[in-house]
C-alpha cells in the first residue's frame, strides 16, 4: 500500500460546518507511477473513473484524497460520501439481514473501517468519523447503499463509488446524474472481479471507462500488476487465475 504520514491539527470549516478535530492528517505518498497518476487525477478531474487489480491501493487513495480534501483548512467540501453496492462476493446467498438499516450497513461500512485504520489507529477517532454529530445530525463520511441513492444529490462534497464493478450501467447512469454543485467525484473497483457479470464489459465500471474516455473533466486511470502492494505473492496468484472471472 502506498506509505501514510501522519500529522496533528485542528481547525473549523469555512463552508460552515464544524468538522471533527483533525488530530491526523490523512498524508498519501503514492509508490508507484500508476499510484501517482491516479491521485494525480483525483486532484485536477472533477470526475475519476479507476480500475485496478486487488491490492493496487485504489480504495485506500481514494479515501486518502478524499479525506485531505474534506479536512484541508481552506476546503470546499463538507464530508465524504462513499457509495457502496450491497452485492454478496461470488454469488454467495447470505440472506436478509436482521435489524435497521445502521444494522444492515455495518457489512458495507467495515471495508471503509478497515482504509481508516492505515491512517489512524485512534478507534474513536475512526467512530467519531462515521457517526452522526449532535449539532448537525450528518458524520463526516456517510455510507450509502446503491440503492438508496434515488432523488440525492452530492453538493459540497467528495463522493467515492467503491466496488463500483458490481454496478449496472443503468446504476452507473444513476450514480453520476446525482452530482450537484461543488463535488469531487471518485469511482474505483476491479472490472476483473465483478460479482455480479461474467461478461467484464458489461458491468457499470467498464461500460463507464468505455464511455467517458474523452469527456471533459473526467479523469481514467488503470492500475495493473506492478502497482500491487498489500502483498507480492497477489500478483503471481493473479497471474494463475488470469482464466477465472469474478463469478
Amino acid at each position: 500500500m502506498p506509505r501514510i504520514e501522519k500529522k496533528g491539527r485542528s481547525f473549523s470549516s469555512p463552508v460552515g460546518r464544524p468538522k471533527t478535530k483533525a488530530r491526523h492528517k490523512f498524508n498519501i505518498v503514492p509508490k508507484t507511477p500508476g499510484q501517482t497518476k491516479y491521485l494525480e487525477s483525483i486532484r485536477e478531474n472533477v470526475v475519476t473513473l479507476c480500475s485496478g487489480f486487488a491490492g493496487t491501493g485504489k480504495t485506500l487513495i481514494a479515501i486518502g484524497a478524499a479525506m485531505q480534501l474534506v479536512l484541508s483548512e481552506d476546503t470546499e467540501y463538507s464530508k465524504v460520501v462513499i457509495v457502496r453496492p450491497a452485492i454478496e462476493a461470488c454469488g454467495e446467498q447470505i440472506g436478509y439481514l436482521p435489524g435497521g438499516l445502521s444494522d444492515k450497513m455495518k457489512p458495507l461500512i467495515q471495508p471503509v473501517i478497515d482504509n481508516l485504520r492505515f491512517f489512524v489507529k485512534d478507534e474513536g477517532y475512526i467512530t467519531n468519523l462515521l457517526e452522526p454529530t449532535s449539532s448537525h445530525g450528518a458524520p463526516l463520511i456517510e455510507v450509502i447503499p446503491m440503492g438508496y441513492l434515488r432523488g440525492r444529490t452530492f453538493n459540497n462534497c467528495v463522493v467515492i463509488f467503491d466496488e463500483a464493478q458490481n454496478a449496472s450501467p443503468a446504476q452507473m447512469k444513476l450514480f453520476l446524474t446525482r452530482i450537484g454543485k461543488n463535488c469531487k467525484v471518485i469511482i474505483e473497483g476491479d472490472i476483473t472481479q465483478s460479482d455480479r457479470y461474467k461478461n467484464r464489459n458489461e458491468n457499470g465500471l467498464a461500460d463507464a471507462i468505455g464511455r467517458l474516455n474523452d469527456c471533459p473533466n473526467v479523469g481514467i486511470s488503470l492500475l495493473e500488476a506492478q502497482d500491487i502492494q498489500r502483498s507480492a505473492i497477489i500478483a503471481p496468484i493473479l497471474e494463475r487465475y488470469s482464466d477465472v472471472g469474478g463469478i
